[in-house]
């Protein structure tokens, strides 16, 4: 939210966009399941 606040609305929505796109693209790469760090 705090980036939302500091960049306007659909520049965040861009951003979390390309990093999720990022993510799918490195699991297609490597071809293994999604993980989540805990």
């Amino acid at each position: 939210m705090a980036l939302s606040e500091r960049r306007g609305y659909w520049k965040a929505v861009v951003a979390i966009a390309a990093k999720n796109a990022r993510m799918a693209w490195a699991m297609l790469a490597k071809g293994e399941a999604f993980k989540p760090v805990t």
